[in-house]
């Protein structure tokens, strides 16, 4: 059993209200998971894997018959990526280095590039630079996915995971999905 504490609790109501959602009930996170599995009419005999992805952190959920199966929570997620864009990079272009403003505003509006070219984004720096500068970050986040998964498999005697919802805020990255897609080799779609 766990509880937050009131003042938590007051706070996120009221920012709620605020926002003009007047809220019914509050749940704990694998509940709404579980809630949320049922919503998507998602394929019930298969487990589909729910990965919420936001700045700080990403949730991988795995569902099967509307029911959490797994769950695990890691560091690599959205400001990793950022962070990753603001780092230095030489190359026969020359030294590229983002302050984290422009990384955030080229990241929500470029994306992963599909492919490396040596046009300018935003005057700053090329699609190839960006490639090689956010690389490490996104590959970071596909292997503790497939880590999750394999682990997932072994505990189920061999299910695997069919499908993926995308959810959060980096969920909208341009290029993620496919990515994603291409690299675990199930359908990849993002949730609304």
């Amino acid at each position: 059993f766990a509880a937050l504490p009131t003042q938590v609790i007051n706070d996120m109501m009221a920012l709620l209200r605020e926002a003009g959602i007047e809220p019914i009930s509050l749940m704990e996170p694998p509940l709404a998971v579980e809630c949320l599995a049922r919503h998507l009419n998602l394929n019930k005999e298969e487990a589909v894997a729910i990965i919420d992805i936001g700045s700080e952190f990403t949730e991988i959920n795995i569902v099967k018959h509307d029911s959490l199966k797994f769950y695990r929570k890691i560091n690599s997620a959205g400001a990793a990526i950022t962070k990753a864009m603001t780092s230095a990079l030489v190359s026969e272009q020359g030294r590229v280095e983002l302050i984290a403003e422009d990384a955030e505003k080229i990241k929500i509006n470029y994306g992963i590039p599909k492919e490396a070219t040596a046009d300018l984004i935003e005057g700053k720096i090329s699609a190839s630079q960006l490639i090689s500068l956010i690389r490490p970050a996104i590959e970071r986040l596909l292997q503790e996915i497939e880590r999750s998964f394999e682990y997932y498999r072994e505990e189920s005697e061999g299910d695997k995971v069919k499908s993926v919802v995308l959810f959060g805020g980096i969920a909208q990255l341009k290029g993620l999905a496919g990515f994603l897609q291409e690299s675990l080799g199930v359908s990849v779609s993002v949730g609304d």
